[in-house]
């Protein structure tokens, strides 16, 4: 917490309110779209945990919501005491919007029509001016010139993590050459992986979980169902692939029969890498151009592992713009570059386990031992990272 010199009003009891009207707000659209979403953003927990300065120069009136739709089409600012709304309105404090657990594109149909513009319109119609309002993002995203608002890039995975303080995992012995955990939410791209460790008799070397198939379409924007996306892929054939659907789902067998929590809960999840050698990490991954990075990477890093990842492109890219390191002297990370197709990923990636699944453990071990400056770096980083200080505007 040094060099932090701003504090946030514990304004819980908004939060609350705005829980509860949202999910009124939301009935009808919940039934038209089949889902019932999460309004407030889980931050929340990796800010009133800490201990802020009692004075600062900046007063944050804090905003966690974890989708941004819903505020597009709700007065949420009449939710806010009305001692809090005078002093937004005197800009004695500053409004932020903390949308750091999830990655949402909110620019795109323009200054008028897009998400941003409409959430903007709820502040300045209850005279809250949009060059004063914050806006803290867990994506780096190409800001428009017409945007007004500052917006500040906060990975909330990464300080998840760090709060957990791992210490280093050795590999003693292995057990599986890779786990791949795909059992959360359904994604394509999670089952054309696991398909393609199926087909390609791989599933045998690893720790695997996937959900029950379910041929669906994405709403924003996507054009493949899961059948014709796994057509798609390079190692496709109609009986393997039917033959896979009817094996789902693959649970990864869990100690003592105990239930798998997430990081999100404060799970200690050691026992599923600790005899493993590389996590093939199935990111969270969209039909957009943003780059989003979540716990299961920084999960890996934390408990020590080499990482794959079947995510965004530019995922690797961005790990090693702030600071992280990666295992391109190992093997062939072309498949994070832009550009690059989910079929081309995951081609690839099969490739690479392919290569280290004919290997011996000893080998394996040998090829740990190397890559462990890398490992303590990413280690060590992740627990020294900072990034609170990004708050610090007058």
């Amino acid at each position: 917490m040094n060099d932090i010199r701003f504090t946030i009003i514990d304004n819980k009891e908004f939060h609350e309110r705005f829980d509860s009207s949202a999910s009124l707000h939301f009935e009808t659209l919940a039934e038209m779209k089949g889902c019932i979403p999460h309004f407030i953003d889980p931050s929340t927990k990796i800010v009133w945990d800490d201990t802020w300065p009692a004075s600062a120069p900046t007063v944050y009136f804090p905003f966690f919501i974890r989708e941004p739709f819903t505020m597009e089409t709700m007065d949420f600012c009449s939710l806010i005491d009305d001692d809090h709304l005078k002093l937004l309105k005197e800009e004695k404090l500053v409004p932020i919007i903390f949308m750091i657990s999830e990655a949402w594109p909110i620019f795109e149909r323009g200054p008028i029509r897009s998400t941003y513009s409409k959430v903007i319109a709820q502040f300045e119609k209850h005279g809250i001016k949009e060059q004063n309002i914050v806006w803290l993002v867990c994506v780096k995203d190409i800001i428009p010139d017409w945007v007004k608002a500052k917006f500040i890039h906060f990975d909330y995975f990464l300080e998840e993590q760090k709060k957990m303080k791992m210490p280093w995992l050795g590999l003693e012995q292995i057990n599986k050459v890779f786990i791949s955990m795909g059992r959360g939410v359904k994604r394509h791209h999670r089952y054309g992986m696991t398909y393609s460790l199926y087909k390609n008799d791989l599933l045998k070397h690893g720790k695997v979980s996937c959900a029950e198939y379910d041929d669906f379409k994405y709403m924003n924007g996507g054009v493949l169902t899961t059948n014709q996306y796994l057509a798609s892929l390079d190692c496709w054939d109609q009986d393997s692939c039917d033959n896979f659907i009817k094996s789902l789902p693959y649970d990864i067998d869990k100690p003592n029969n105990d239930k798998v929590l997430t990081h999100a809960n404060g799970q200690d999840e050691t026992f599923l890498l600790e005899d493993v050698f590389v996590n093939l990490v199935n990111e969270t991954h969209q039909i957009d151009h943003l780059t989003f990075v979540t716990e299961k990477t920084y999960r890996c890093i934390n408990l020590c592992r080499p990482f794959l990842i079947n995510g965004d492109n530019g995922t690797l890219a961005y790990l090693k713009e702030i600071g992280f390191k990666t295992f391109s002297d190992f093997w062939d990370e072309s498949y994070d570059d832009m550009g690059t197709t989910d079929f081309n990923k995951i081609s690839k990636l099969t490739k690479i386990l392919k290569n280290l699944c004919a290997k011996s453990e000893e080998e394996l071990l040998s090829m740990f031992k190397e890559m462990t400056p890398i490992l303590e770096h990413n280690h060590k980083h992740l627990m020294d990272f900072k990034q609170w200080h990004k708050l610090n505007i007058k």
